[in-house]
């Protein structure tokens, strides 16, 4: 062998060792239920954001029945911990925005985002069609997994009284 080949062989078998990756991460079992009102909560995004050093943030999208199975790195399941979860429905339905931008997800994710003052708010929107956003803190996921049901309380909007014409 040449000194070249040697060198490249060396410098092959040293980058091919240390690109192991992460080791495999243990998952738990979390799913449940977000409802608004008692009602489920379809097409409403559900994400777990770790607490501690340990976490990987998880998250999925519920069902047409407010079901959710969250999942970390396309795995199903998270890393036990403590967790503070959002759960956030935009204006717009998430499967009628991806339907719209098929093949481009920075377009869909862009365009579920709340525009202006409502981007801050922390729960907004008590009528149809209105940006949902709620967080619960410090939820404590065990190795054996858990179901954590989750239910939105949103006061609808009082109808304003009909003006009286004389």
């Amino acid at each position: 062998m040449t000194k070249n080949a040697v060198i490249a062989a060396a410098f092959l078998g040293t980058t091919l060792t240390g690109c192991g990756g992460e080791p495999e991460l243990t998952l738990a079992p979390v799913n449940g239920i977000i409802t608004l009102n008692g009602q489920p909560l379809a097409d409403a995004e559900v994400v777990f954001a770790p607490s501690d050093k340990d976490g990987r943030l998880a998250q999925d999208t519920t069902g047409p029945q407010g079901n959710y199975k969250v999942k970390t790195n396309d795995r199903f399941g998270l890393v036990p911990g403590l967790y503070k979860v959002s759960v956030v429905k935009s204006p717009a339905a998430t499967s009628e925005v991806l339907a719209r931008h098929q093949g481009d997800p920075f377009m869909a994710k862009l365009s579920m985002m709340p525009a202006g003052p409502a981007r801050n708010a922390a729960k907004t929107a008590a009528k149809e069609g209105g940006l949902i956003k709620e967080e619960f803190l410090d939820k404590n996921v065990l190795a054996k997994g858990a179901t954590l049901d989750f239910d939105i309380k949103v006061k609808t909007a009082a109808a304003a009284p009909a003006s009286k014409k004389k």
